[in-house]
């Protein structure tokens, strides 16, 4: 299925570390600010740094390669 990228990261919850499988950091992906939005990231980061927890969020990711079954 083809899904629309938005260019822009949804989060949806903020929940403790330890609440979420290690199965799902099997594959991570590292993101970058733009340049308009270095400083909000930071603040983010900051914050999530200090209170243990980490972002649930929703994201579309296109890839170069094509899925055929």
């Amino acid at each position: 299925m083809k899904i629309e990228s938005t260019h822009t990261i949804e989060i949806t919850d903020f929940v403790e570390q330890a609440q979420i499988s290690p199965k799902y950091f099997y594959k991570p992906y590292f993101l970058e600010a733009e340049k308009q939005g270095e400083k909000g990231y930071s603040l983010l980061h900051h914050a999530l740094m200090e209170t243990q927890k980490i972002g649930i969020a929703k994201v579309s990711i296109r890839s170069a390669s094509t899925w055929r079954p």
